[in-house]
């Protein structure tokens, strides 16, 4: 018990500092708790924050056993771990770690793709490793209060047309995923992946941090890049069958890769910013931005480092460029 509680503080760890180092870029890695120590704490290069990351995510591995199940999902396993490791390894292009990890995750574990689309957000859905607990019962989740639209105009978001016309005709997750609300002067599409914007009697909806179905991909993208198109093949269509789209027969690695990208940016619309990690992580992201975002600059790939952290400990000086 007490290592499985270690194993957990150490993913953590590394989950945190890997969503700091994606968004801010280079980083400390926290590893005292000493305020002191902290308070004067540099920032590291991406290639050393990526070796902590890593070697806490392999101590994780180690210390929660493959046998330790969680019902409720609320704490991370021993195949969240491995998943969130093929994401790291994805990231760093170590594809034939990512391919390992990932296959391991579809082979070995107890989570299923959910073959209803309609109920892969729901709190008890066979896809989702590793969800957040609600903290009162009858709560839902902050993406649906926040995505669906109940009153127009909207007031928060709304799906761009450039998103909805990247779906394919047929595309069952349209359908099941996306909702729509009507005025007498326009239609606003919306998110509708978790459905519940109030609360209900009994908590109908978790927020979800790793679910099946990235597993999948991650392993079709690292094959593909490894050169095992074959397996890479039959990982995205497995997708794909569930979405009720026709399989991708065989074709180039490249044009591959491009339909995984694809794939990942329509099973993920909405989702724990999936879309704007790949753009940054391919090197395509001014490419597709530029056109369609009027505000966009090739420095926005970082977050500014907040004010309040500056004057906190001026050693993580020099602020990101461009703000």
């Amino acid at each position: 018990e007490a290592d499985r509680f270690l194993g957990e503080v150490h993913f953590l760890r590394a989950y945190i500092h890997f969503n700091l180092l994606t968004l801010f870029g280079e980083v400390p890695y926290i590893k005292s708790s000493d305020y002191r120590l902290n308070s004067q704490a540099e920032r590291m290069e991406t290639v050393v924050v990526y070796q902590e990351i890593i070697e806490d995510l392999l101590l994780a591995k180690n210390l929660i056993p493959a046998s330790y199940t969680n019902p409720e999902r609320f704490r991370p396993d021993h195949w969240t771990v491995r998943l969130f490791l093929s994401r790291v390894y994805l990231q760093k292009q170590e594809w034939e770690a990512a391919a390992s990890e990932s296959s391991l995750v579809i082979a070995n574990s107890d989570y299923t793709l959910n073959t209803d689309l309609g109920t892969v957000f729901l709190k008890d859905s066979p896809e989702t490793l590793w969800q957040l607990d609600s903290g009162i019962p009858g709560r839902n989740t902050r993406e649906g209060a926040t995505f669906v639209i109940l009153n127009t105009p909207p007031s928060n978001s709304a799906l761009s047309s450039y998103l909805l016309d990247s779906f394919e005709v047929g595309d069952a997750r349209f359908v099941n995923w996306v909702g729509q609300i009507s005025d007498e002067t326009a239609t606003w599409f919306f998110s509708n992946k978790y459905q519940e914007n109030l609360p209900t009697a009994t908590t109908l909806e978790c927020s979800i941090l790793f679910r099946l179905a990235e597993a999948y991909l991650i392993a079709a993208e690292a094959q593909a890049q490894i050169g095992e198109l074959d397996n890479s093949l039959k990982n995205l269509n497995l997708i794909r069958e569930r979405a009720n789209l026709p399989l991708v027969e065989t074709m180039d690695k490249n044009s591959l890769l491009e339909s995984i990208y694809k794939e990942k940016r329509i099973e993920f619309f909405s989702e724990q910013g999936h879309r704007f990690l790949d753009l940054k992580r391919t090197g395509t992201i001014d490419e597709v931005l530029l056109p369609i975002k009027a505000q966009w600059d090739i420095t926005d790939k970082v977050l500014p480092l907040p004010e309040s952290e500056l004057v906190l400990n001026p050693k993580l000086l020099p602020q990101n460029d461009g703000y």
